[in-house]
């Protein structure tokens, strides 16, 4: 299955669905054992006063492993320290690192860039929106939220092989 979602700052549109934000709460609430949240910049909406934040800390209460994999080490460092530093062990947390591989320029130009949020492996929101507060509200953005266990397989594999070749790191001294 696969459901479009779009944002209209304007509010005009007459959106099939509900709002990315409750769209996203929806989604969130419907896991039972684990969360990854894929972004680019994290820092930025990852507070008590992000939409998301509830839905997330009660998933957490109720036992789910929430991942989160981001761009920048400092970031995501950030993240443990604001939010959910009273779920240790539940929360794991990786961070982008530029391969060797790359010659200097475009390693200056290279990022970990997806948005994405998978629930159980078998739920995921891909789309254009950073999940920050600005794009749920002022951007106009465009998403899906697809019920495929097979696709949110793939991008399992995809990440694996990203942190197999060093490209995602664990934090490790958290948790």
């Amino acid at each position: 299955m696969l459901r479009m979602i779009f944002t209209d700052p304007t509010g005009n549109y007459d959106m099939p669905g509900d709002s990315l934000a409750n769209e996203l709460i929806h989604l969130i609430g419907r896991a039972k054992i684990s969360i990854d949240i894929h972004g680019y910049e994290l820092t930025e909406f990852f507070n008590k006063d992000w939409v998301l934040y509830n839905a997330l800390k009660e998933k957490l209460e109720h036992g789910a492993i929430l991942s989160i994999y981001g761009n920048d080490k400092d970031q995501i460092e950030n993240i443990n320290e604001v939010m959910f530093h009273n779920h240790k062990g539940q929360v794991k947390y990786f961070f982008y690192k530029k391969p060797d591989t790359l010659d200097s320029e475009a390693k200056k130009k290279s990022l970990y860039h997806p948005k994405a949020i998978v629930v159980d492996q078998r739920l995921m929101y891909i789309g254009s929106a950073n999940i920050s507060q600005n794009a749920m509200k002022n951007s106009v953005e465009i998403g899906a939220i697809i019920e495929d266990a097979g696709q949110c397989k793939e991008l399992k594999k995809f990440v694996n092989y990203l942190i197999a070749e060093k490209m995602l790191i664990p934090l490790s001294n958290f948790g």
